[in-house]
């Protein structure tokens, strides 16, 4: 196929996407490869999400000292009300001051952990991005919202943030509402939002491609959404 078949993964500065069908539709070519044309779907048998041991998990929430992320917190919020969020939302800290958010379900399964790196003055991330998961063998991952073990209380109201920094600074702003990242746009989809139905709802999408997205869910009336 021609180089411009593809999608660029800047979803939200570029967002093109040109599919493979398009370009054979277009053009006429028949694909060589069957793996094209449709074929009767099979059951596919669901394995269960893997999980991590909570110990691991445990052993990141202090030296908060030397996380740059809590460091860059300190600079806005007192210490201790930093640090007491930070262990509410499960978030770590791993080795070189970098910043782990862990993913965990109401029942306290730990599935993954981001890893991320963050300035301590100006709070902003690196590109660099890498997952607790990847230590482990032959692990099926099943992404979770970030903090998703706190719907385990179901009286709360339920606020949602893109990224998980957001949600963490919201939480330290706003903390009348229990905080979701869904940490990408990708992430945030029907089958992912059915597992909130039961619950109060508001999406703070960022400006932008995400706002019109987020936006269409806030549309059907069974979640709010507001811009941030």
């Amino acid at each position: 196929m021609a180089d411009y078949v593809g999608k660029c993964n800047r979803e939200v500065k570029c967002a093109y996407h040109f599919t493979p069908k398009t370009y054979f539709e277009r053009t006429g070519i028949r694909p060589e490869n069957d793996d094209f044309y449709p074929r009767p779907k099979q059951a596919v048998k669901k394995e269960k999400p893997s999980t991590i041991d909570p110990h691991y998990l445990q052993a990141t929430l202090k030296h908060y000292d030397y996380n740059d992320f809590a460091v860059g917190l300190y600079n806005y919020f007192p210490k201790e009300k930093v640090n007491s969020i930070l262990q509410k939302y499960f978030v770590g800290t791993a080795k070189g001051r970098k910043t782990i958010f862990w993913q965990v379900n109401r029942g306290g399964d730990v599935r993954t952990g981001k890893i991320m790196c963050y300035n301590s003055e100006t709070l902003e991330r690196s590109s660099f991005i890498t997952w607790v998961h990847k230590q482990f063998e032959k692990f099926n991952l099943a992404q979770l919202y970030f903090g998703a073990h706190l719907l385990a209380d179901s009286k709360t109201p339920v606020a949602i943030a893109e990224g998980e920094k957001n949600a963490i600074l919201d939480a330290l702003y706003f903390p009348q509402y229990n905080w979701l990242a869904v940490g990408g746009q990708n992430m945030l989809n029907v089958q992912k939002l059915n597992a909130l139905r039961q619950y109060d709802v508001t999406l703070f999408p960022d400006k932008g491609k995400a706002f019109k997205k987020m936006g269409r869910y806030g549309s059907s009336g069974q979640l709010q959404c507001e811009s941030k």
